[in-house]
């Protein structure tokens, strides 16, 4: 668990009425785009993994709300070994929760299944970061869109509805309820209850800076995973991420052209020409 790197008076964590399960408008919404992996909620506790590894990619936390209109970077090109924390802090009631809605990020776990061989697919100890939890917010997917995930051993795991990004929402009550941004090196920043119309809006980014290679950006995770017995997961059991329906998408804006899933496996065309929705999260557990 991610330390607090301070202390308000007598302020302790709590839980937080979810904004899809009130009428109001939530006071903080957190959106999470891109290479990131959300792992199964523990103890009430959200935590997330970011990946700095990936290559032309820049991990990002912006802040836009009262007293910020034009926004404000809180981290930017953030590197691995980073612990950054989300809290609710208030008087003493109840104890901190985070909960999920009805769309998980999907989980790539699913397609490695155990082998002899191979052994177990698994996240490397140090294999993502900069690692964020938050103790409070209802998690679900967002704005979902079918995939096909082909690889060279395994061309056939078809049309999955997967979501594109995440939102957690978050409605504080009227009884000091604050939420705080920390994290290794970065001052804390403080979101008070709103008492306008403007609400609070966090982006958790990780997608492609201006030097990338547009293409299959779904293989960057398996610099973080890697199979119990036979180490490093191979070229040909890496999986590719392609829309069933293209459109465009944060890497190239243009290419909708599609091939058939012989034409991928076999090398026939590069996949940079297909590249629609690159950076989709996953989660792991």
């Amino acid at each position: 668990m991610v330390a607090i790197l301070f202390v308000v008076g007598f302020l302790r964590p709590v839980t937080v009425v979810s904004g899809k399960a009130n009428a109001a408008e939530p006071d903080i919404t957190i959106t999470f785009r891109g290479l990131m992996v959300f792992d199964q909620l523990s103890g009430h506790v959200q935590v997330v993994r970011l990946h700095s590894d990936a290559d032309h990619h820049t991990v990002n936390i912006r802040v836009v709300g009262p007293g910020f209109p034009d926004g404000v970077d809180w981290g930017r090109n953030l590197p691995k070994g980073v612990s950054l924390q989300f809290e609710v802090l208030a008087e003493p009631a109840l104890p901190p929760s985070a909960s999920w809605g009805s769309l998980v990020p999907f989980n790539i776990k699913t397609l490695h299944p155990t082998s002899v061989t191979l052994g177990e697919f698994t996240r490397k100890r140090d294999g993502f970061g900069p690692v964020f939890t938050f103790n409070a917010g209802t998690f679900d997917g967002m704005e979902p869109e079918n995939v096909d995930f082909i690889s060279q051993l395994n061309p056939r795991v078809r049309n999955q509805r997967v979501p594109t990004l995440v939102e957690a929402t978050i409605l504080t009550l009227d009884t000091g309820q604050i939420g705080y941004l920390t994290g290794d090196g970065l001052d804390p920043f403080r979101l008070p209850k709103p008492e306008g119309a403007t609400k609070w809006k966090i982006t958790v980014s990780n997608e492609p800076d201006f030097n990338h290679v547009c293409g299959y950006h779904f293989r960057q995770y398996y610099k973080g995973f890697e199979y119990t017995r036979s180490g490093p997961v191979g070229y040909t059991a890496q999986y590719y991420a392609v829309p069933t329906t293209p459109t465009a998408g944060p890497c190239d804006g243009s290419h909708t052209q599609t091939m058939t899933l012989d034409e991928i496996v076999k090398g026939k065309q590069t996949p940079q020409a297909i590249e629609t929705r690159p950076c989709i999260p996953i989660s792991y557990y």
